[in-house]
């Protein structure tokens, strides 16, 4: 069993606990252990059917994408490693003292929370993780909005954005589907027609990628959080509301699955229930492009020989300037447009 991907792309996240112990028979599916990404604890399952052994972890070690915390073995199998000489807690057991995650320590030096006033956390056995250090530091428990916050800065800092909008017909298409989900397919399917726009950015510069993932911004009561539709572009309208519905049901509730995260194409920031006309989005590093909705509105549409009223909505594009210039970013915005009028495509 590795670790996967689950906060922004190369992040080490804190081992919270394994939900079986050393020996136990697993399922395909079962939850197997929890990890703390800062902005959600996260359970993850059991790829494959075995006997759980060889853990390498104990709560509130930093443990990094990819790494081996433990192996599911067959009737017949052997240990290819061995287990850790501290054997990790069970479910239930308690710790022998208070102890605190690393990065609970790392946050309580920065912060200025001292530890020894502490007389347990809310991690398993009562360990102090770096949720219990902010919330001290904080009374309202915002420890969500400060990692929000810090990624938000680092993004703006790093990305040179530029913008571009469009006031959209969505006329036609509000028959089919709700507005998110209406939008949020034509954006996945547009980009499909422009892979050379499917791209991150990292340490390296561009990287390509190869299936089109949708980021949906979701507003929930811990904060923001940044749910993944994988495939986006491969679902019809009625699987991409189902897909939302789900997505962000799962991050208000704090049940993120390890596939709601990882690497994204685009991301969507949806504030179209409120009344705002058109605003632009802060792109969430790796991505280099973000679409920002605005409220639905009606316009007059000047049609054969009269004005006919439009139901319309302004999608703003923030882009990445090292990755994409202005005319392919006004490229993709111009097939969206042509999605949108033909909605009978997104079926």
């Amino acid at each position: 069993m590795v670790v996967p991907e689950v906060g922004e792309v190369g992040m080490d996240v804190t081992f919270v606990r394994w939900l079986k112990a050393e020996g136990d028979p697993v399922r395909q599916g079962e939850p197997l252990f929890e990890v703390d990404t800062a902005k959600a604890v996260v359970e993850v399952e059991a790829f494959a059917d075995g006997r759980l052994a060889g853990t390498r972890a104990k709560p509130g070690d930093l443990v990094k994408p990819q790494q081996v915390l433990a192996v599911l073995l067959a009737a017949d199998e052997q240990l290819p490693f061995a287990s850790v000489a501290e054997p990790s807690p069970s479910v239930t057991a308690p710790l022998a003292r208070v102890v605190s995650s690393p990065k609970a320590k790392r946050v309580a030096a920065d912060l200025g929370v001292d530890l020894s006033t502490f007389t347990g956390g809310s991690g398993p056995g009562g360990l102090i993780t770096e949720a219990d250090v902010r919330a001290a530091a904080a009374p309202q428990g915002d420890s969500l909005r400060a990692a929000v916050a810090s990624s938000t800065a680092a993004s703006w800092r790093s990305i040179p954005h530029f913008y571009l909008t469009l006031e959209a017909d969505v006329s036609a298409g509000l028959a089919r589907a709700r507005p998110t989900g209406l939008i949020c397919s034509a954006i996945a399917r547009s980009l499909g027609q422009h892979p050379e726009l499917n791209l991150a950015w990292d340490e390296d510069g561009l990287v390509r990628r190869n299936s089109v993932d949708l980021g949906l911004l979701v507003n929930t009561p811990r904060g923001l959080l940044l749910p993944v539709i994988r495939g986006a572009d491969r679902l019809t309208l009625a699987g991409m509301e189902e897909a939302i519905d789900g997505a962000a049901a799962r991050a208000r509730s704090g049940h993120l699955r390890p596939d709601d995260y990882g690497p994204r194409s685009l991301s969507v920031s949806n504030l179209g229930m409120f009344s705002v006309d058109r605003f632009s989005g802060v792109i969430a590093a790796p991505d280099v492009m973000l679409i920002a909705i605005g409220r639905l509105r009606t316009a007059p549409h000047w049609e054969l020989d009269s004005w006919r009223p439009r139901r319309v909505t302004d999608l703003t594009l923030s882009v990445d300037h090292r990755a994409i210039d202005g005319a392919a970013g006004a490229r993709f915005l111009s097939t969206l447009e042509r999605v949108l009028a033909d909605p009978g495509v997104l079926a």
